[in-house]
């Protein structure tokens, strides 16, 4: 009987302990867990970054201790996990720390489960996130004024996450044949590409566009960048910034638009001495209509190394763009600069008229220190009636104008200015003969008598009007008579590689009355030597030839030059698709009627129409368009 007692006893003890709670089961008793962050608020994920640490905590709601708990990861790579959770009390809370490497990427999780917890497992998703990079392109009011062009713009990169970034390449640059990230030694200072960007810091680097197939021609892509994060390839950051190249032919001289044929932010108005045709319709530069009266010129037009544009005004003062002016003037994209003030001395006009023919006023070196570049040009001064000439620089980066490095003395007159290597040559000329000469810019300038003199020997006369170079060849055009006498050769080159001598061509079929003046080299394309003549067999004419075979040459258009005080060719460009502009005093080219302005495409001849199919140009006065540059305007918004 007492060991029936007994039994009854123990039986009643382990049905009051199992109500009681103690020895739970499955069913019985569950716990409610959470994740929280550190700070006790509750979290649904755990989002890290490189080279961090994370503290994650498990919390028991419930006043049951978890029964038979397991603590399990599937982590992101380079991210470990350190804690216990195989003692969850109630109401307390268990501790992980995640700590991710440089390195780590990707995603993952971890999950604590147990016999008695409501929803088993609690699984935590845990990735590793990146942040954003965010592209911005720097304002025209913050750029450097001193690296400021048509064809760069500043981009700067603000990095927002919490570590660092380095770029790696760019994938839509690519995509564009005339648009890359700039390398040449003025714009070298790229802090993206060359070093890492610390979180909440920034980058910048310069974009630089080149010129598309033909005038009016765009080309547009988002610009992105795949980024490094401590070495490891995490994302590639599409950007929002649009960039936009169009390539744009700039026309300067004495000439107005029609009217109402330019326009400027929409508005349309008529331009003097200075447009922009951008395929369809001429535009005002800077949106300034007027650039002088057109009995006052623009001498010369010239590009420079930043795609910046320079011009030689015939009026002075003049106000450009709120900016006052004295015959210099600078474009670069966003501003109007006076050049430190311009040039001191009243300029005589009719001077750079009668004796400049090929409008080579401007030479720009960049090749003796091509962060530094340097632009040459001379002027002619009225004295007591008598001109005296001068040599004047600018230097961009400080903006420092010297309107007298040097004078030329003992000269009629200088014609051409040009650099090649680290050479200045000028074009005298004395007597109706010309010398051409050079000294060396890797130091100071010499006097102008200490100049070298290029060897003119074996010619009864040597006249040149315009110098050009293509690499190491000199080509000048004028009228040069070798001796013993006989024809009049109008072309001439040198090859510098060789110190040789002048080789002078003359053009088969013509005879000498055929040039009342000279022939003009313009430019070398594509292996094609460009050149114009103000009267060959009695028409201002362009020409070309290969420059292995000057004497085969090829006649491309034939002027109509009719009451032009300034008649003839006097600018000619092609671009890269071999379409051809030539602008001067004309009123058509190969009976096609264009007004000072005409394009040849595949030999066919075309005058610029505007949008309302008429021709937007105009000579008057006997003026005519003096020079024609090409270049990209590049937009990134």
């Amino acid at each position: 009987m007492k060991f029936k007692a007994i039994a009854v006893v123990i039986s009643t003890i382990l049905l009051t302990g199992c109500l009681n709670g103690s020895n739970s089961s499955p069913s019985a008793n569950q716990v409610s867990v959470t994740v929280q962050n550190a700070n006790g608020n509750n979290i649904s994920s755990v989002a890290l970054t490189p080279n961090s640490t994370t503290v994650v905590k498990f919390h028991n709601n419930s006043n049951y201790s978890v029964a038979n708990p397991t603590f399990t990861t599937n982590l992101p790579s380079g991210v470990t996990a350190s804690g216990d959770c195989t003692g969850l009390v109630p109401q307390g809370d268990c501790t992980i720390t995640l700590t991710s490497s440089n390195t780590a990427t990707g995603a993952g999780s971890m999950s604590l489960s147990g016999d008695n917890i409501e929803n088993n497992p609690i699984s935590v998703p845990v990735a590793v996130t990146t942040g954003n990079v965010t592209f911005t392109p720097v304002s025209g009011a913050t750029q450097p004024a001193t690296l400021r062009g048509l064809k760069y713009q500043e981009v700067t990169i603000t990095n927002n996450t919490a570590y660092s970034v380095l770029l790696q390449n760019n994938d839509a640059l690519s995509e564009l044949s005339n648009l890359a990230i700039a390398t040449d030694t003025a714009h070298t200072e790229n802090t993206c590409l060359s070093s890492t960007t610390a979180a909440g810091g920034s980058c910048h680097f310069w974009v630089v566009a080149n010129n598309g197939p033909d005038v009016g021609s765009q080309t547009a892509n988002n610009l992105s960048f795949s980024y490094l994060v401590n070495g490891a390839n995490i994302e590639t950051q599409q950007t929002a910034l649009n960039a936009t190249v169009e390539t744009d032919l700039y026309m300067a001289g004495g000439f107005t638009t029609q009217t109402n044929t330019c326009y400027a932010g929409g508005v349309a108005g008529t331009c003097t001495n200075l447009a922009k045709w951008n395929g369809t319709e001429w535009k005002a530069v800077g949106n300034n209509f007027n650039f002088g009266p057109e009995n006052k010129p623009i001498y010369d037009i010239s590009t420079g190394p930043n795609g910046n544009i320079v011009l030689f005004l015939g009026a002075a003062p003049l106000t450009i763009g709120g900016v006052a002016t004295n015959y210099l003037a600078n474009w670069d994209g966003v501003n109007w600069d006076n050049l430190d003030g311009g040039i001191s001395r009243t300029v005589d006009g009719n001077a750079i008229l009668n004796n400049v023919y090929s409008q080579q006023i401007f030479a720009w070196n960049d090749n003796t220190n091509p962060s530094q570049p340097v632009m040459y040009f001379f002027y002619p001064y009225s004295n007591s009636g008598t001109d005296e000439w001068y040599l004047g620089s600018w230097a961009p980066n400080t903006n420092t104008l010297d309107n007298n490095v040097l004078q030329f003395t003992g000269v009629d007159a200088i014609s051409a200015l040009s650099v090649n290597s680290d050479n200045l040559y000028a074009l005298q000329l004395t007597a109706g003969n010309g010398t051409i000469n050079y000294a060396n810019l890797a130091g100071t300038l010499p006097s102008w008598g200490s100049w070298s003199t290029f060897s003119t020997t074996g010619f009864n006369s040597f006249a040149p009007y315009s110098i050009f170079f293509d690499n190491n060849t000199l080509y000048t055009g004028g009228a040069f008579e070798p001796a013993p006498g006989g024809n009049v050769y109008v072309l001439s080159t040198y090859d510098l590689s060789t110190s040789g001598e002048f080789n002078p061509y003359y053009l088969a079929g013509s005879a000498d009355d055929d040039f009342s003046s000279a022939t003009y080299p313009q430019l070398v394309a594509n292996g094609t030597f460009y050149f114009t003549a103000d009267n060959f067999a009695g028409n201002a004419r362009i020409l070309s030839a290969p420059t292995d075979n000057l004497n085969s040459y090829t006649e491309l258009g034939v002027s109509n030059t009719t009451g032009k005080s300034i008649s003839g060719t006097k600018a000619v460009v092609v671009t890269s698709n071999g379409t051809l502009y030539a602008a001067g005093g004309f009123d058509g080219m190969n009976s096609v009627t264009s007004n000072c302005i005409a394009k040849e495409d595949g030999g066919t001849w075309s005058a610029l129409l505007g949008p309302n199919n008429d021709i937007a140009t105009t000579c008057q006065g006997g003026q005519a368009p003096l020079g024609l540059i090409l270049t990209p305007t590049l937009s990134i918004q």
